[in-house]
């Protein structure tokens, strides 16, 4: 379909900075330069002490308005940003954010447009290492059972991710208190609740060098995240009930999220107190990821990841390299344990063949940690 770029459905995008001297020009030229003419642009400053405002001034005809105050943290200005905005879209583009192209707005109104029922729209996010450059998409699956995507600790990226403004009316808006996840609760409540559409394209770059991308928040990270999931979904079950059924992923993934919450601290505590300090993690999809935040939680290195596709061998996930399986009987003085993240019936075949592989090799499976844990026994 074919939109009116200058009268069709007006978007605010906010954009929240502070002292963003070097990457805040870079955000606005992203903004400005959308074919879609129908923006209105907001910047929320926070008093910035660089020369964030000098910048900002230098586009100032091109901005709608420009907040330059001193706020309570990230989420107060993004809530200043929304309670000022006028459009019917709202998108949140922070300092250092930027559309990967000039049509990117314009493709996402259009989907709006289309379907007058859609309340948001996400698409894929690519994320860069700030320090090793590592380059990473992100997007959240467009799937039936969308709790159970949620309970795995899959969320949304925030930065692809356009709403509504009615959305803040029923969803309220942006709960301060929270310091990192804030986004996550809005997004959540929309998903849940709300019709939404996927864009399968890179909609959004995103420089991974943020408090909510830094490791040592990690665990206020998960107490904030799994708070909000179990306040939305209704997670609650007996942990027997979880033994009686040991292919269910999903009861799984809920009691990993219930310990995390309630115990304050990660299901690999369990292999700090058996002496594995430095371990591998098979496997790169979503277990993976959750296994590895929770190591860096609990202060366990992990070396790297193992990927028997070919297409995966040597490239980078969450900054560390992958290797394929034949590098952990080459390098077996690295690692003191391999934790496996495979999920599924044919996860146990895969295992009896890397320890036909590597015959020392001590092999976990993110299930038995899990096990071990809330059964009080040690993984050996």
């Amino acid at each position: 379909m074919c939109i009116d770029m200058k009268n069709g459905p007006k978007i605010s995008i906010i954009t929240a900075c502070y002292n963003a001297e070097q990457s805040i020009e870079q955000t606005i030229q992203s903004v400005i330069n959308q074919t879609y003419k129908n923006i209105e642009y907001i910047i929320v400053d926070g008093a910035s002490t660089d020369s964030t405002m000098d910048i900002v001034q230098n586009y100032r005809s091109k901005l709608d308005i420009v907040i330059s105050e001193p706020d309570k943290g990230i989420y107060d200005a993004f809530n200043k940003g929304v309670m000022a905005a006028t459009g019917d879209i709202v998108h949140i583009l922070n300092a250092g954010d930027f559309y990967v192209d000039n049509t990117i707005v314009h493709d996402v109104m259009n989907t709006f447009i289309e379907d007058v029922d859609v309340e948001y729209v996400h698409g894929v996010l690519k994320t860069v290492d700030a320090v090793t450059e590592s380059i990473n998409y992100y997007q959240f699956p467009t799937v039936s059972d969308i709790k159970s995507v949620l309970i795995r600790g899959i969320m949304p990226p925030h930065p692809a991710f356009f709403l509504k403004k009615q959305c803040f009316i029923k969803y309220g808006l942006f709960n301060s208190e929270y310091k990192i996840a804030a986004d996550t609760r809005i997004m959540l409540s929309c998903i849940l609740h709300s019709n939404g559409k996927f864009i399968n394209k890179v909609i959004t770059e995103f420089k991974q060098d943020g408090i909510s991308s830094d490791p040592s928040y990690n665990k206020l990270r998960y107490t904030e995240v799994v708070s909000i999931v179990n306040e939305l979904i209704d997670a609650d079950m007996k942990v027997e009930q979880l033994f009686s059924e040991e292919q269910n992923t999903i009861k799984y993934l809920k009691i990993w999220n219930k310990f995390v919450l309630y115990n304050n601290h990660g299901i690999t505590s369990c292999l700090n107190k058996e002496k594995y300090t430095r371990v591998v993690i098979f496997g790169t999809r979503d277990i993976a990821e959750m296994l590895y935040g929770d190591c860096l939680k609990e202060q366990i290195e992990v070396v790297g990841f193992i990927d028997n596709s070919p297409s995966r061998f040597k490239q980078h996930f969450l900054g560390k390299e992958i290797y394929n399986s034949k590098w952990l009987n080459i390098n077996r003085d690295l690692y003191d344990a391999c934790l496996f993240s495979i999920e599924g019936s044919h996860d146990q075949k895969i295992i009896e063949q890397l320890m036909l592989d590597v015959p020392d090799l001590k092999i976990i499976s993110w299930k038995k940690i899990i096990s071990s844990v809330l059964r009080g026994i040690k993984i050996n």
